[in-house]
């Protein structure tokens, strides 16, 4: 069994280097950009969080799709602004910040940038996204 599987290695060794080069891109990149499910929180938590810990509600969504609905009292910043808004940001470094997209796969880069480069101690994640907000069936609004 072994050695067909070395047989086929030299005998392929194009595609498996592309296969462990690509092995390896992956596992950096999951490294790099996952987030670990500890950090990720519900609906109601994100409810919970805003109500008695004051934690900062951050809508990293388009600027049409935040216009449509967003959570009330959520900051709408694009990633692409952070570094000309950091500083309202600041304010919140030691609170609870919790990134919002809308469907829950964009916020984990946005979320490690806060806290590795900015250091911002508590950067959570609305699993789901908005998605996730409108299916619990919990209240937005459409004004700034």
């Amino acid at each position: 069994m072994y050695s067909e599987i070395i047989d086929f290695l030299t005998q392929h060794w194009q595609l498996s280097s592309i296969f462990i080069v690509m092995l390896v891109v992956y596992i950096v990149f999951e490294l790099k950009y996952a987030t670990p499910d500890n950090y990720k929180i519900s609906p109601q938590q994100v409810v919970n969080m805003y109500n008695h810990q004051q934690a900062a509600l951050v809508d990293i969504r388009s600027k049409e799709a935040y216009q449509q609905g967003h959570i009330i009292g959520a900051l709408h910043l694009l990633p692409t602004e952070l570094p000309t808004k950091l500083k309202k940001l600041k304010k919140f470094s030691k609170k609870p910040v919790i990134i919002i997209c809308d469907t829950g796969r964009e916020s984990p880069k946005f979320a490690n940038q806060l806290a590795k480069e900015h250091g911002f101690e508590n950067v959570l994640l609305l699993m789901g996204g908005m998605q996730a907000w409108f299916a619990a069936d919990l209240p937005v609004t459409n004004e700034k």
